[in-house]
């Protein structure tokens, strides 16, 4: 591109003046296919994403610009590195265009700065982000709108790794704590309603999209520890109703009424790419955990899915009959969950587009089904349910007995928590595991003011009720005392007894140790008479026994001297008979009487033999049982002696254990009055006791409502002080909200100011460039006139040379026609020859002739120019002197802006450092204001 002198158009865009030089310089190195140093300048949404090195153009800024100050050689490395350098008036026309703001075409507004150029993440890893999740911090809790009734929340939301869930209402996002159900930030949606909410990945970042219906739509992205407005985009001209981020926070899709999805850069701002594939209104829009996929769903059932960098189909997935109304990636990006009004839950996966699972969640209507961390699934709907489903579809748990269609219902970060939103605006928290309802949040927070005058109101009457708590426990104090004092009394008239009672048990006890020692005495005493009396009676026995021995044996010794007597007597008598028969029969052999008699008397002398044996036997028996029966006699004397000794012992020991008897008896006498007067004791004890223990009941009740009144009151004084300094901290965020709005007014002056500086910097130029053309325009003019001569002089040579062509053309088509009227008389070789070289020449004419004619033409134009310099040079001669004379009223008229835009940038900033002042005054008035604890 030749840039003429003084052609440097006022208000240079991209398209028209910017790309022709790109395209000449650098887009060789710098496009799509090449991308060197991962940068392309084939277009401005291109360029603006910088390359590796980062951005290379700042809106309004040539001198922080990379592009400029490379192509200007101001910074290495000098661009472009090879062949010819940009020409100085290309570079200026680059400056003017960076410095104006990038007009992207000449009918288009210079772009802004990017929209938040700290927001796009570098890491690809996309999980729990390192330290303590984001949280609010010294929000503003004051409600930028109050109705009547709650609202049905038009969105809800819970964060990937914080204890928040955002909950959209008229003109505002509403943040809870799901663990205390505290109320933790207000942001502010004055676009309207917003439709749908997403945390980015990180949980950093809050977006809600949405607008008023039929008139405007917007997406807006808070930073959710500050609160502060990040994003800002969209200009529909319908809300838009549904919107994700991806993971490196670098692009939003939107989706509405329009049936269009797109998705923006944010680097930009611009819209990267569009899709017009829904035939419906698109109702849901997200975004696959690691940011490679996008799932669309339209009001028709249509669902589809896109790549997110591209914007190319992946897959069409039908199913669905009736409208998407909940779209939720699985934490591995793998498995898509989608929910719809015909009431159907499906789950696809994403390696070959095929549906998984589905089956019949909410026969009326799904309105919200998400995955949790775990791959358990939450999902609600116009049944007036909501269900928890393992990540095969099976139900675990049914909540059921909400009053109207449940909207919403979300799990909280770490699943142990579940909230739910009906239709008539009622947000309950509940136990995804046992059921069990733990609170309710509001939809529709009362002002701080109204806060603090509930709570002074009830701080109040809980006060009332103490005083009259107090009144009504001090008769019950005063009884106790007295029931205490009685009880302790008898506790010890108790204990006494229990002394004396014990002492005579153990008296007692040893008494009956006395006399079991003496029964025991008495019982071996009796046992050794018994004994004796045995032995006695065994001896008496044995005495009898040896006696009867001994008469017996006497009696034997009778008979056997007896018998010993009658066989001597039959001896002397046999003697006799045998003496009367032997004097007859002396001289004959002895008879047969005479052996008979001697055979008897030698028998019966061997019985007196025997019967003497027996006698010496007996005689000497009859010595031992005698002997024996002395023994046993003397023996009986002295157990009759023992006896006589035991029964004195006996009778002794009979006679103590008498004494002792009687001592037990009479203590256990005593024991047994002392008894019943502890039994006494006792039954009054317990009368006093039961008392105590109803008195102390009735005081214990009564404390306990005082404690819980007074519990009550710490509560009460904890809140008024904490919502007081909420109060402070809402005044802190209005001067906050003037500091953004002077912050905004010095930038609008900023940029009216760099505009008047680039004005006053233009104006200077186009000064110095008309006072250089005016200096210079008499040179110009000579020369000019002298180019004019040229060229007339070089157009009137071609004319000559031309006619002299014309003139050779005539003569040669003349030759040539001879030539041949002499072929048509005799045909001569020569002539033949002749003829062809003629024809040849004449053909060399022509092209001679044509060649000069486009000289001529080419040099009447080069005249025409040059007198047309000329004549714009003699126009300038008399234009210039008013044009200088403009511009220096254009200077100076920049000039005066510049001081006033000045004067009123350096008044904002006096506010500004003052409202700062203000807004960390009652940053530590807020922070010494909330209650410790």
């Amino acid at each position: 591109m030749l840039v003429v002198l003084g052609t440097i158009p006022e208000k240079p865009n991209f398209q028209d003046d910017i790309l022709p030089i790109l395209d000449q310089s650098c887009n060789s190195c710098h496009n799509p296919e090449k991308a060197k140093g991962s940068l392309v300048m084939t277009s401005l949404t291109a360029l603006m994403n910088g390359g590796s090195s980062g951005n290379i153009v700042v809106p309004r800024n040539s001198n922080s610009s990379a592009l400029y100050l490379l192509a200007a050689h101001e910074k290495e490395p000098h661009m472009p590195p090879r062949g010819q350098a940009i020409e100085e008036e290309q570079l200026k026309l680059i400056k003017i265009w960076i410095d104006q703001g990038l007009r992207p075409t000449a009918s288009g507004e210079p772009i802004k700065e990017k929209i938040h150029v700290a927001l796009e993440l570098k890491t690809k890893d996309f999980g729990k982000p390192k330290g303590p999740p984001p949280m609010p911090k010294n929000l503003n809790l004051e409600p930028f709108l109050i109705t009547e009734r709650g609202f049905t929340p038009s969105a809800m939301e819970t964060s990937p790794w914080s204890p928040l869930i955002a909950i959209a209402c008229p003109k505002q996002i509403l943040i809870y704590h799901t663990e205390t159900l505290e109320l933790q930030a207000i942001l502010p949606y004055p676009e309207g309603f917003a439709e749908s909410l997403a945390f980015s990945k990180n949980g950093s970042l809050l977006l809600a999209s949405g607008g008023k219906g039929g008139k405007s739509g917007k997406v807006v992205a808070w930073d959710i520890q500050s609160g502060q407005r990040m994003i800002t985009l969209g200009q529909e001209k319908d809300s838009i109703l549904t919107t994700d981020i991806n993971p490196d926070q670098s692009l939003i899709a939107i989706g509405g009424t329009s049936k269009i999805v797109k998705v923006f850069d944010l680097g930009s701002g611009e819209v990267l790419y569009d899709i017009k594939k829904h035939s419906e209104w698109v109702t849901q829009v997200a975004i696959s955990p690691d940011g490679i996929l996008m799932a669309t769903g339209d009001r028709n059932g249509g669902l589809h899915i896109w790549e997110v960098e591209t914007g190319n189909p992946f897959y069409t997935l039908s199913g669905h009959q009736a409208e998407i109304t909940d779209l939720s990636w699985r934490s591995d990006g793998n498995i898509l969950l989608s929910s719809s009004e015909d009431g159907t839950l499906h789950m696809w996966e994403m390696i070959s587009g095929k549906k998984v699972r589905d089956w019949e969640a909410h026969p009326k209507g799904v309105l919200s089904a998400h995955f949790d961390k775990k791959a358990n699934i939450i999902s609600s709907g116009r049944d007036r349910k909501v269900i928890c489903w393992n990540n095969n579809g099976n139900e675990i748990r049914t909540i059921s007995g909400f009053k109207d269609i449940v909207t919403e219902s979300r799990f909280s970060q770490d699943g142990q928590r579940l909230i739910a939103a009906d239709w008539i605006g009622n947000i309950t928290v509940w136990d995804p595991l046992d059921g069990k309802q733990y609170g309710s949040l509001q939809s529709n927070p009362p002002s701080i003011k109204k806060r603090i005058r509930a709570y002074e109101l009830k701080l109040s009457q809980v006060q009332q009720q103490v005083v009259e708590e107090r009144d009504k426990t001090r008769p019950l104090l005063n009884t106790a005392r007295q029931i205490e004092s009685q009880v302790t009394q008898n506790k010890q008239k108790k204990k006494d007894l229990a002394l004396r009672i014990s002492l005579l048990e153990k008296s007692n006890h040893t008494l009956k140790i006395d006399i079991q020692t003496q029964a025991k005495k008495l019982t071996q005493i009796t046992s050794l008479i018994n004994s004796t009396i045995s032995q006695i009676n065994k001896k008496e026995s044995e005495i009898k026994q040896v006696s009867a021995k001994i008469g017996k044996e006497k009696r034997l010794l009778k008979e056997l001297e007896l018998s010993k007597k009658e066989r001597a007597s039959t001896i002397a008598a046999l003697q006799n008979s045998s003496l009367q028969i032997l004097p007859k029969n002396a001289d004959k052999n002895k008879s047969s009487s005479q052996i008979r008699i001697t055979d008897q008397i030698s028998k019966r002398r061997n019985e007196i033999n025997g019967i003497n044996l027996t006698l010496a036997d007996k005689i000497n028996f009859l010595r031992e049982i005698t002997e024996k029966e002395k023994q046993l006699l003397l023996q009986k004397h002295d157990l009759s002696n023992s006896l006589s000794q035991m029964k004195w012992e006996k009778k002794s020991v009979q006679n103590l254990h008498g004494t002792i008897s009687k001592n037990i008896q009479a203590k256990g006498k005593e024991i047994d009055q002392l008894q019943v007067l502890s039994r006494s004791t006792m039954a009054q004890l317990k009368i006093l006791e039961k008392k105590s223990v109803s008195n102390k009941q009735n005081t214990k009740e009564a404390l306990a409502l005082i404690k819980k009144a007074e519990k009550e009151t710490q509560s009460l004084h904890y809140n008024i002080k904490k919502w007081k300094a909420e109060k402070i901290n809402n005044q802190r965020h209005k001067v906050l909200a003037t500091v953004h709005e002077i912050k905004d007014r010095i930038e609008l002056q900023n940029r009216r100011l760099t505009d008047v500086e680039n004005t006053r910097n233009l104006a200077l130029q186009e000064l110095e460039r008309k006072a250089e053309q005016l200096l210079n325009l008499p040179n110009n003019i000579t020369k000019a006139r002298e180019e004019i001569t040229a060229k007339q002089e070089l157009f009137e040579e071609s004319i000559t040379k031309g006619n002299d062509l014309e003139k050779k053309q005539a003569s040669t088509i003349e030759l040539i026609k001879q030539t041949e009227g002499f072929k048509k008389k005799d045909t001569y070789e020569d002539e033949t020859i002749s003829l062809s070289n003629l024809r040849r020449k004449l053909s060399q004419i022509t092209s001679d002739l044509k060649s000069q004619k486009e000289e001529t033409t080419l040099a009447s134009t080069d005249k025409k120019h040059a007198e047309k310099v000329l004549h714009g040079l003699m126009s300038q001669l008399g234009n210039l002197p008013a044009i200088i004379k403009d511009k220096k009223v254009d200077y100076q008229s920049a000039l005066t802006s510049l001081n006033q835009i000045n004067k009123e940038i350096s008044t904002l900033q006096k506010m500004e450092q003052e409202k700062h002042k203000q807004a960390q005054a009652l940053l530590d008035d807020y922070q010494q204001a909330l209650p410790k604890g």
